[in-house]
């Protein structure tokens, strides 16, 4: 969490200089641009307006130096040294457009850090539980299922030979693993889904749906069954968790573990 939040941080401060470099740029050559300015609206100056049509503005302290001589060798009637930089409407477009880049691309840069997948260890990477002995016990000990928060996963014990239809073979290394890895969250609304003791059913708090102890859907409104994840077993007997792919549970009519509810519902 850490290691992610210090990257959008990182982003954000890398777009606020790539935005003030691009702002001293934009300045730099807006001050090379010349823009021309009449000393009066009808003074004869090319591109300047008779009376109040388009062109450059006229300037009250140059026409009031033309009218007492001044301004330079073109007299009264000539022309007004020419003005550099850009005027108020320039800037305040030009200051707009650039903040609105540095907010979108801050935006776009603290999303990218968000879900990135982490590979260096926690949610989205392939993580290692403990020995498959151990992992087992540890699920024994906490009445049949096992919450591994790191992966925001659920372990529970998985039996071949329970699969009547042999659908999760593929995530469980070919049957080698006894163990199933559930996805936490609920598939209806996202709500975490908690292990109920008596039913030996998965129960969601918010909307009450059901799902047997492999995920596989029983009642309430879920469109599926609880998601999962892959899980491998080294050559060593170490069991580790794929979390850097959620796999879409199964569809609600699949029923390859049969397991009625063994006591009262908790929700």
């Amino acid at each position: 969490m850490l290691s992610t939040i210090a990257v959008i941080l990182a982003a954000g401060l890398l777009m606020a200089l790539l935005g003030a470099a691009a702002g001293l740029w934009w300045m730099r050559r807006a001050m090379r641009r010349p823009v021309r300015v009449c000393a009066a609206p009808a003074d004869g100056c090319d591109g300047c307006p008779s009376s109040g049509g388009s062109g450059p503005r006229f300037a009250p302290q140059l026409a009031f130096a033309a009218a007492s001589g001044g301004g330079g060798s073109g007299g009264a009637g000539g022309e007004a040294p020419e003005s550099r930089g850009p005027d108020r409407r320039t800037f305040l477009r030009g200051a707009l457009g650039l903040s609105s880049l540095g907010a979108v691309g801050s935006f776009g840069a603290a999303s990218i850090a968000f879900l990135w997948p982490d590979t260096r260890g926690g949610f989205g990477a392939v993580l290692e539980v403990g020995h498959v002995d151990d992992v087992l016990n540890d699920i024994d000990e906490a009445d049949g299922a096992f919450e591994f928060t790191p992966g925001r996963a659920r372990l529970v014990r998985y039996d071949p030979e329970d699969d009547t239809e042999d659908a999760y073979l593929e995530l469980t290394q070919e049957g080698e693993s006894p163990v199933l890895a559930l996805y936490q969250v609920c598939p209806h609304l996202g709500c975490a889904v908690p292990w109920c003791d008596s039913s030996r059913w998965w129960e969601c708090p918010c909307h009450a749906s059901a799902y047997n102890r492999w995920g596989e859907f029983q009642d309430g409104p879920a469109p599926r069954g609880m998601d999962r994840f892959r899980v491998e077993i080294s050559d060593d007997g170490i069991l580790s968790v794929d979390t850097t792919e959620i796999i879409d549970g199964p569809s609600r009519g699949q029923q390859s573990l049969i397991q009625p509810r063994e006591g009262d519902a908790c929700v």
